[in-house]
């Protein structure tokens, strides 16, 4: 018999979410920077091995705001939690506190009566046993957790004992997706991710907040894909910024999306950008809806 569920990862934004998800699966799903709020979209990343098969949630950070593009973000971590079989709150070594979103975050997922598993991410970081005993034991005291597994996710630190525990909440099942597969996004998608990465890796300020990729072209013919993508930006100042000096940060942007996705896809890939502004994308709703992130899950049993 196979066990076949899913488990939604929450938490506050730059915990290392994605980090923990490319870790378990050993490929890069989710796109990773320093900078809060890098995923989006609620990433389905899948591990199978011979008798389990875990579908992933990579939620984006839980953060409370108005503007459009914050609420579609909250939308798809709550469609994750909902979703999930079992849900990981993550939180980092030096977090313990409870704070409003935390606080949120705990009564939605257990007044779904959904099994929690809260992870301490980043416990390399601990100077001592006894620091991180103290996190351990503050956390215990905020809700009934089924399990608290002190983690390093980019070091692979505890995997085996997390795919132990995984599978005693998984249901018994078969496997929901073919044996090879990893990712129900597809290449625009990734293509289009590996470009908002430049962007947060590159760019400060607002700018990687209050901008968003759009692929206008794709063709993909004997594995060589030809791609024209567009940058959406609010603001004519940052339009300056992304172009850069005769054109050398846009053309960094496109040089390092391009081998990026060339080394993921294993395909011969060229790639052109343009830039547009947009003043309303983000706060308008219609607009988000036309770039692509479109949810219509109810926020009314959150906020």
């Amino acid at each position: 018999m196979t066990k076949s569920g899913y488990i939604a990862i929450i938490g506050k934004p730059n915990v290392g979410k994605s980090t923990f998800i490319n870790a378990f699966i050993g490929e890069t799903i989710s796109i990773i920077t320093r900078k809060a709020q890098t995923t989006r979209d609620k990433i389905l990343a899948v591990y199978t091995d011979e008798n389990t098969q875990i579908i992933f949630l990579d939620s984006p950070g839980i953060h409370i705001s108005k503007k459009e593009i914050n609420q579609f973000m909250l939308k798809e971590a709550i469609s994750a939690i909902k979703d999930a079989d079992l849900v990981l709150f993550l939180v980092e070594y030096n977090n313990s506190q409870m704070d409003k979103v935390n606080k949120k975050i705990l009564d939605y997922t257990l007044s779904k009566n959904k099994p929690i598993i809260l992870l301490i991410n980043k416990i390399d970081k601990y100077k001592t046993p006894v620091k991180m005993l103290e996190a351990i034991d503050f956390w215990k005291k905020q809700a009934d957790f089924n399990e608290i597994i002190p983690i390093s996710a980019f070091k692979g630190f505890n995997q085996k004992l997390l795919l132990k525990e995984f599978k005693k909440y998984l249901p018994e099942h078969p496997f929901y997706y073919p044996t090879d597969f990893l990712t129900d996004k597809d290449e625009r998608f990734i293509i289009s991710e590996l470009i908002r990465e430049q962007i947060l890796l590159l760019t400060h300020e607002e700018i990687p907040y209050d901008s968003a990729v759009v692929i206008d072209k794709f063709l993909n013919i004997e594995n060589n894909i030809t791609v024209d993508a567009t940058i959406v930006l609010a603001r004519e100042s940052q339009k300056r910024v992304i172009l850069g000096s005769k054109g050398t940060m846009i053309k960094k942007i496109r040089e390092n999306a391009q081998e990026n996705a060339i080394n993921i896809l294993n395909k011969n890939i060229k790639l052109k950008i343009f830039v547009k502004i947009d003043k309303n994308w983000s706060t308008v709703n219609e607009k988000i809806e036309k770039l692509g992130y479109s949810n219509k899950t109810d926020l009314s049993d959150f906020l």
